[in-house]
């Protein structure tokens, strides 16, 4: 399996088409599934889309971008997980912004997918904690992901949430334009975790259940302060 970053593949219409042809080409000649995220500046508004291509040559999963399209004036994707059964697991791809919504990305536990594909691109200022958000998806619904970017944190981590691999482009001397490249033997293979089932019941309970004592505390002090203004007595002063 190859996957790229993030608009790997940018251009105008009638050029996406002829790369999505040449790639489709190159699957079926190579034996292998591509991952091809691209970007259509052409259309109105501009299209954030991955494929992934299967050994024959066929386009078996295209999704759009549905995180951040406001922040970068692209088409807004449905937010409704695809998955390819391949014969080494069930796939899926999702785009850079996508894997900050937990409650999206909560279908692919549910459809016990084994492999996320995450193509991205990040800015220095947010590398790290782009990266960690996709750490807890994997944790949250049982699955590896392969997170890989043109420029930011490329990494791929397990099921476990355990780093397989890292590669920092902005920490690594660019000895060539493909500072980012990861090449490894990934782990496929999704693990049962409650997330799916009960998404965020939990947490939201213990935000409730923090208001309420706030609440309370704040309750207990108002009726403190209330019994000691009842119970004093005014003092007198006599000559």
């Amino acid at each position: 399996m190859v996957t790229m970053q993030e608009a790997a593949g940018m251009g105008m219409t009638n050029q996406i088409e002829a790369l999505i042809a040449n790639t489709s080409a190159l699957a079926k000649e190579q034996g292998i599934y591509i991952i091809l995220p691209v970007l259509d500046v052409e259309k109105s508004p501009v299209e954030n889309v991955v494929h992934i291509i299967d050994p024959n040559g066929d386009v078996v999963l295209t999704h759009v971008k549905y995180g951040g399209n406001q922040f970068e004036g692209s088409l807004k994707g449905d937010g409704v997980l695809q998955t390819v059964d391949t014969p080494y697991g069930t796939i899926s791809a999702v785009i850079c912004w996508d894997a900050d919504f937990p409650n999206v990305i909560q279908q692919a536990g549910e459809k016990d997918v084994d492999l996320l594909f995450v193509p991205s691109n990040d800015w220095l200022g947010v590398k790290d904690i782009h990266a960690g958000m996709a750490t807890f998806r994997a944790v949250e619904n049982g699955m590896s992901i392969y997170r890989q970017t043109g420029s930011g944190v490329s990494s791929v981590m397990d099921a476990y949430g355990r780093t397989i691999q890292r590669v920092d482009m902005f920490d690594t001397e660019p000895m060539s334009s493909f500072a980012s490249v990861q090449t490894i033997m990934t782990p496929i293979g999704s693990v049962h975790t409650l997330y799916p089932m009960i998404g965020d019941v939990l947490g939201n309970l213990m935000l409730i259940l923090s208001a309420g004592l706030m609440l309370g505390l704040l309750w207990n002090r108002k009726r403190a302060h209330s019994g000691v203004a009842a119970g004093s007595v005014p003092a007198q002063t006599s000559l």
